[in-house]
């Protein structure tokens, strides 16, 4: 099924994701969803970011090609291996214990801790965004869904996977809608 979100901004290059956002941004904005392409259903959220001449976006995400990270879980091996590759040895103890305290069965981890510990982290060092989303999309991870999160009782998208991205839809004058209701009725989706 295809949901209809905005962006107000630039969007990456040829999907680059992991770009979003840059270091410098986890100090300026609230980021703590981490890498992937940001979306919003409510109009006036998006609009803020839109700023100077940046484009104003209609995003279709079909909801079927991927996972929210929160109903997907990690082997611990795996998790590891991640580590090991990414950062220094002295920090690999540190990450080991964090997963294994919040691993349930000692052999896997819900894909969204490892998110939260690896982002965590990162906004320390701010370079293997493209890594880590690789990473995630590799364990079935499509998005992330986050509910109210600057208080209009908006839902926001996090897209790791770009393959769950159906349209997009610049809008400008005589296309420009305020809900995403609006933009479904007018296209007759």
């Amino acid at each position: 099924m295809v949901q209809y979100y905005f962006h107000g901004g630039v969007l990456p290059p040829v999907w680059d994701l992991h770009r979003y956002p840059t270091k410098d941004r986890y100090d300026k904005s609230k980021t703590d969803a981490g890498y992937g392409l940001y979306v919003v259903d409510h109009w006036e959220t998006a609009r803020r970011y839109q700023k100077g001449n940046r484009r104003f976006y209609v995003v279709g995400v079909e909801m079927d090609s991927g996972k929210d990270i929160s109903d997907v879980y990690i082997d611990l091996n795996d998790c590891f291996k991640f580590v090991l590759d990414q950062f220094k040895k002295g920090a690999v103890n540190e990450f080991w214990d964090r997963f294994m305290n919040l691993s349930k069965d000692g052999k896997t981890i819900r894909a969204e801790y490892f998110d939260n510990i690896i982002v965590e982290h990162e906004r320390v060092t701010g370079s293997i965004g493209k890594e880590l989303i690789c990473f995630l999309v590799n364990n079935g991870v499509g998005y992330r869904k986050v509910f109210n999160r600057f208080g209009y009782g908006e839902n926001m998208l996090v897209i790791y996977d770009v393959r769950c991205i159906r349209s997009i839809q610049a809008l400008r004058g005589a296309d420009m809608v305020y809900s995403i209701d609006e933009y479904v009725n007018k296209r007759g989706l």
